[in-house]
C-alpha cells in the first residue's frame, strides 16, 4: 500500500481483516488534525506519528496473524524498485503525480498488478493496470491515461480544492476489493478501463482506455534508467511553485502561527536571525539533514538575499509536497529594513 492517507485508511483494514498474508506500508507522513476527516484509523492522539507506523499498529491489532511491514520513507527512484519487488500486489494511495509515475513506471518494469485510484473534491478514479488482458495479452498503465502530467497550476491541489472526506472511504475501499479479486482469481479486475464515480450524484461510468503508441517515449525502459528519474521535475514541481512571503508577511506570521524557521546560510554569515527561534542548516547540507524536518508542517526558509532560501525551498518541496513550503523574498536584507 502505496499511501496510508484516505485511500489507505479505507483499503488496509478490508485486506488485513480477509487475511491477506503480508502488507506492506510505505508512507513518508505525519498524522496532522487537517487529515482526520478522511484518514479514520487514526485520532487525536496520533497527531505528529508516522503514519505508516501507527496504520502497522492498527492492522496488527485487527488481525494478528498476518506479517506487517512499515516503510516510514519516502518512495523514490533510489529504492522503489526494491522495496515494489516484496510484493504481489501494489496499491496506489498516493495523492501526488509524481509518486503516481513513479508507482506506474516502477510496477511496469517489475511487471506487477498495479491498482489505482484518485480522489478530487467529489469525483474519484479507479482503475488496474499491468494485468494482460485475457485475449490480446496487452496490458496498459497510468500512462496510458495520462501520458504526461498537467501543466504547472493546471490542477489544485487538496488544500486548495478539498476533497470529500467518504469519498476516500469508497475508492479505497474498491480499491481493496480489486487487490482481493487479483489475489483470488474471483470475477475480473478492472483491466483496460477507468471506473469513475460522482458522489454528489451516486454516479458510476466506466470508460475503455486504449494503449498509447507514444507512452514507451517517457517511460524509463530499465532500472538503471528509473533510477535517474527525478519525478519531481517531471511533474513540474519546480521552484516555480514555491510560496514567497515578504519580510512583513514573515513577521507576521511568526506571532500568530506556529511555524518553523531555516536558516540556509552558513552558520558564520552576520547578521543573526535574533528575534525568533530558528533552526541553522546550511543549504549545501540540506538534502542530508532534510530528515530533521520530517515531522514540520509550516516551513519557512530564509536566507541573505531570499536566493538560497528559494532553493532550498524547492529541494525540500520535492520531498515533502503537502507541507506548507514558505521563502522570504529579499531574504534578512529586507527583514531588517522592516523592523
Amino acid at each position: 500500500m502505496i499511501g496510508a492517507g484516505g485511500l489507505g485508511c479505507s483499503a488496509l483494514p478490508y485486506l488485513a481483516a480477509a487475511g491477506v498474508g503480508k502488507l506492506g506500508i510505505a508512507d513518508f507522513d505525519v498524522v496532522t488534525m487537517s487529515n482526520l476527516h478522511r484518514q479514520v484509523l487514526y485520532h487525536e492522539g496520533d497527531i505528529g506519528k508516522a503514519k505508516a507506523d501507527v496504520a502497522a499498529r492498527c492492522m496488527r491489532n485487527l488481525n494478528p496473524n498476518i506479517a506487517i511491514e512499515a516503510f516510514d520513507m519516502r518512495l523514490d527512484s533510489s529504492n522503489a524498485l526494491e522495496i515494489l519487488a516484496g510484493y504481489d500486489v501494489i496499491i496506489d494511495g498516493s495523492d501526488n503525480f509524481p509518486t503516481r509515475y513513479l508507482a506506474n513506471d516502477g510496477t511496469a518494469l517489475l511487471g506487477k498488478p498495479l491498482v489505482h485510484a484518485s480522489i478530487y473534491r467529489f469525483e474519484g478514479q479507479l482503475a488496474v493496470f499491468n494485468v494482460p488482458h485475457p485475449t490480446t495479452g496487452l496490458t496498459i498503465n497510468y500512462r496510458d491515461l495520462f501520458p504526461a502530467p498537467p501543466g504547472q497550476g493546471e490542477i489544485p491541489n487538496c488544500a486548495e480544492a478539498g476533497v470529500l472526506g467518504v469519498l476516500a472511504g469508497i475508492m479505497g475501499t474498491l480499491q481493496a476489493n480489486e487487490a482481493i479479486k487479483i489475489i483470488t482469481g474471483l470475477g475480473e479486475p478492472l483491466m483496460h478501463q477507468v471506473l469513475t464515480f460522482n458522489a454528489l450524484f451516486n454516479a458510476f461510468e466506466t470508460f475503455q482506455i486504449q494503449p498509447q503508441e507514444h507512452r514507451h517515449a517517457l517511460m524509463p525502459q530499465s532500472e538503471a534508467a528509473f533510477k535517474l528519474m527525478d519525478y519531481g521535475a517531471f511533474c513540474n514541481i519546480e521552484q516555480d511553485d514555491i510560496l514567497e512571503i515578504s519580510s512583513q508577511d514573515f513577521r507576521d506570521l511568526v506571532l500568530h502561527e506556529a511555524v518553523t524557521i531555516v536558516d540556509v546560510r552558513h552558520e558564520d554569515e552576520m547578521p543573526k536571525l535574533l528575534d525568533h527561534p530558528f533552526h541553522s542548516i546550511p543549504l549545501p547540507s540540506l538534502s542530508d539533514r532534510m530528515h530533521e524536518l520530517k515531522h514540520k508542517e509550516n516551513i519557512v526558509f530564509i536566507c541573505q538575499s531570499g536566493l538560497r532560501s528559494r532553493r532550498a525551498a524547492g529541494i525540500t518541496l520535492q520531498k515533502f509536497q503537502h507541507k506548507k513550503i514558505m521563502s522570504v523574498k529579499g531574504g534578512m536584507v529586507e527583514l531588517l529594513k522592516t523592523k
